[in-house]
C-alpha cells in the first residue's frame, strides 16, 4: 500500500500523491477515498491510454502543452510516465520549441502557479518570502530573470515557463524528485528593459507588472541569503540568486537579460555544481 500521510480530498488535490482512478480498494478504505473516486481501480497503462486519446484530440502543440501541464497539476506520476513513454515526441512539446509560444502566451494560458517570483519590490524581504516555499529540502534551483527567452526578448514574468520546463526535464530525464526543485524568477526592473518583447507586454493578462523602471544603480545586485532553517537550502549554505552562489546542490541559471561578471565568478567560485546557460553580457541599449 502506498505510504501517504494525507487523507481524503487533501490527498486527491495533491498532485505528488494523487493517483486518481489508480487507487486500490485497500487504499480507498485507508485514505478515506471511498465515494470520492470511481469504484473501479485502473492501471497506469489504462490511464495513459486515456491521456493519449485526449492528446490526439488537440490540434496544436500549444494545446497539447496546456493539457500536459494541467495533467502535471493533478497527477505528477502520470505526467512523467507519459513524457518518458516517448521522449522524442513529448520533450519538444513540454520544452523547446513549444515553450517559446507558451512563454509569449503565458499570461493567457496561466492556470496554476509554480515556482517563486521575486521582484525588486521584495528587496530586503527575500528571506521572509523564501520561507513561504512549502518544501525545505530543495536541491535543484533554476533561476532566470526572463530577459533573454529563446531570442524573443525580455518577457518578464512570462518567462517563468522556461525554468519550470527545465526542471521538468531534470525530473523526466535524470530522475530528480520534483519536490526537491524550485524555480526562481528575480526581476531587477519592474518594466522590461531594452530588448523587451512588445507583443507580450501588450497582452492585458500578462503575469508581470510595469509601474515604473528602476535605475540600474538601484538594481545592480540582488543578493538573496538562504541559510539552514530559514528556507530552501542544505545546512550551512547560502544561495545568492542572480548573483549565483549556492553552497551545495545544483543551481542552474539561464536566459538572463544581464548578469555581471562578478555574479558569474561568485557562482563558479563556490564549488557547487552549476549550469550557466546564456550568462552573457547585458543586452545593448
Amino acid at each position: 500500500m502506498t505510504n501517504i500521510a494525507k487523507h481524503g480530498m487533501e490527498l486527491l488535490l495533491d498532485p505528488s500523491s494523487n493517483k486518481s482512478t489508480a487507487f486500490t480498494e485497500a487504499e480507498k478504505q485507508a485514505f478515506g477515498l471511498v465515494g470520492l473516486v470511481p469504484d473501479v481501480t485502473e492501471t497506469e497503462e489504462l490511464q495513459m491510454q486515456r491521456v493519449m486519446m485526449q492528446l490526439a484530440q488537440k490540434n496544436t502543440d500549444l494545446e497539447r502543452y496546456i493539457y500536459l501541464i494541467n495533467l502535471l497539476d493533478h497527477n505528477e506520476t502520470l505526467f512523467y510516465r507519459t513524457i518518458m513513454s516517448d521522449p522524442a515526441r513529448f520533450l519538444p512539446i513540454v520544452y523547446d520549441p513549444t515553450i517559446g509560444e507558451a512563454c509569449l502566451k503565458f499570461g493567457h494560458i496561466f492556470r496554476q502557479t509554480r515556482g517563486m517570483y521575486l521582484s525588486i519590490e521584495r528587496r530586503g524581504k527575500v528571506k521572509a518570502v523564501l520561507k513561504n516555499w512549502p518544501q525545505k529540502d530543495v536541491r535543484f534551483i533554476c533561476v532566470t530573470d526572463g530577459g533573454r527567452i529563446l531570442g524573443l526578448g525580455d518577457l518578464g514574468a512570462n518567462g517563468a515557463a522556461i525554468p519550470i520546463g527545465k526542471l521538468q526535464l531534470y525530473t523526466a530525464c535524470a530522475g530528480v524528485p520534483p519536490n526537491c526543485t524550485v524555480t526562481l524568477l528575480p526581476r531587477r526592473t519592474l518594466e522590461p528593459a531594452a530588448g523587451d518583447c512588445r507583443e507580450a507586454r501588450r497582452v492585458p493578462t500578462r503575469t508581470g507588472f510595469s509601474p515604473r523602471r528602476r535605475h540600474a544603480s538601484d538594481t545592480s545586485r540582488m543578493v538573496f541569503p538562504v541559510k539552514s532553517g530559514t528556507g530552501m537550502s542544505p545546512p550551512s549554505s547560502t544561495a545568492t540568486v542572480t548573483c549565483g552562489k549556492v553552497g551545495s546542490g545544483f543551481l542552474a541559471g539561464g536566459d538572463f537579460n544581464s548578469v555581471s561578471e562578478e555574479s558569474v565568478c561568485a557562482l563558479k567560485s563556490t564549488g557547487a555544481k552549476s549550469s550557466t546557460e546564456s550568462l552573457s553580457a547585458p543586452v545593448p541599449g
